[in-house]
C-alpha cells in the first residue's frame, strides 16, 4: 500500500543550520522508489522553500502552515490573510515596536529594521544558549528577502514577528481572537517568534485539502515533525513521528519518537515504518 508522508522542514528534514543530512536525502529517494509519496508540510512559503529542497524528490507542498497547497507545481488552494487584517496587524506591531516580516509566495517582505532586530532571536533559534563565534546573518536565511515600508499586501500567507517577551504572544492572541496566532523557538527553551495566519488554517487543514484533492485514504498518511505547529497535523494523520529534537509536548503526542535530525532521525523513522 502506498504511503503518503508529510514532512516538516526545519528541525525535521533540515537541521538548524538549514542543511539536509545525507541520510535524509537517501531516505526520500528510497521511499519514493518504493512508490510512496512525499510532501513538505512546512511553515515556509514558496520562495523560502527553494529549488534545492524541491529537487530532493518532493511530490507536493503544504506551505505557509497550511495557507497554500501545491501539487505538480500548481497551487491548488490558497488562503491568504485579508488586506484589512494585515493593515490592522501592522498597526498593532508598530505601536508595540515589534519588528516583523510578511511571508508570501512571491518572497519575504520585511520591515526595514528586521535584520538588525531579529538577529538575536535567530541566533538563539539556531544555537540556543550555546556560546559560539558563529554569528547568524539574517539576510543569509532567506532566498528572497526585500526590505520595504510598503508592507500592506493581500497575498500574505503568514505575518511573522519577533517576540520581545512572552507576554507579546498572549497579547497578540487577545487582540486578534479571529486569527490564528502561533509561536515557536527552535533550539531555544522559550518561543522566539510568533505568526498570524487565517483562523482554522493550519498544517492539518492543508494536509486534509491535499488528501481530498488526490482522493487519498487518510489511513495511509504519516507525518514527521518537531514543533508545536505540527500538533494539529499529528492529530489528523494516521501515524505521527516526532524527531528526537522535538519539544516535550510534541513527543507526548507522537506514536513514535525517532533520533535527532542530526543523528539520522528521518532515515531511522523511515526504517521503523518500513518506508524504505
Amino acid at each position: 500500500m502506498v504511503k503518503h508522508i508529510f514532512l516538516d522542514v526545519d528541525g525535521t528534514l533540515c537541521d538548524y543550520q538549514h542543511q539536509v543530512p545525507e541520510s535524509a536525502k537517501t531516505a526520500i529517494k528510497l521511499t519514493r522508489a518504493k512508490g510512496n509519496q512525499v510532501y513538505l508540510c512546512t511553515g515556509r512559503s514558496a520562495k523560502q522553500i527553494g529549488p534545492d529542497l524541491m529537487s530532493l524528490g518532493i511530490d507536493g507542498v503544504v506551505g505557509g502552515d497550511g495557507s497554500y497547497v501545491e501539487y505538480e507545481n500548481k497551487i491548488i488552494v490558497h488562503h491568504p490573510l485579508q488586506l484589512m487584517a494585515v493593515q490592522q496587524i501592522i498597526a498593532w506591531l508598530n505601536a508595540h515596536d515589534l519588528t516583523f516580516c510578511l511571508e508570501t509566495n512571491q518572497g519575504v517582505f520585511a520591515h526595514p529594521d528586521f535584520a538588525h532586530k531579529a538577529q538575536p532571536a535567530f541566533q538563539k533559534y539556531f544555537h540556543g544558549d550555546q556560546k559560539t563565534d558563529q554569528q547568524v546573518v539574517v539576510t543569509d536565511l532567506f532566498h528572497d528577502l526585500t526590505f520595504t515600508t510598503d508592507l500592506e499586501r493581500d497575498d500574505v500567507n503568514r505575518l511573522t514577528f519577533i517576540l520581545s517577551e512572552q507576554a507579546d504572544f498572549q497579547q497578540a492572541r487577545q487582540k486578534f481572537p479571529d486569527l490564528l496566532v502561533e509561536s515557536w523557538g527552535g533550539k531555544a527553551k522559550d518561543p522566539l517568534f510568533a505568526s498570524f495566519g487565517v483562523f482554522g488554517v493550519n498544517k492539518a487543514h492543508g494536509a486534509q485539502e491535499l488528501v481530498e484533492y488526490l482522493n487519498i485514504d487518510p489511513k495511509t498518511t504519516i507525518a514527521v515533525g518537531d514543533g508545536r505547529n505540527d500538533l494539529d497535523l499529528f492529530s489528523y494523520v494516521d501515524q505521527a513521528i516526532a524527531m528526537g529534537n522535538s519539544n516535550p509536548e510534541v513527543k507526548e503526542r507522537a506514536d513514535y519518537i525517532t533520533a535527532d535530525v542530526t543523528d539520522d532521525g528521518l532515515y531511522q523513522a523511515f526504517e521503523k515504518y518500513n518506508l524504505i
